[in-house]
């Protein structure tokens, strides 16, 4: 799934638990320097 988010340009995660959004913001945080914006819970 991370290999499929880096080759798009935008990535938006729609009606996912907190914690899942979480871990996507975390997961492209820790692995590139792209942007990242969670909104909502």
């Amino acid at each position: 799934l991370f290999d499929i988010a880096i080759s798009c340009k935008v990535v938006l995660c729609c009606r996912v638990a907190p914690l899942q959004k979480a871990g996507v913001v975390d997961l492209i945080k820790s692995r590139t320097n792209d942007m990242t914006l969670a909104i909502g819970d």
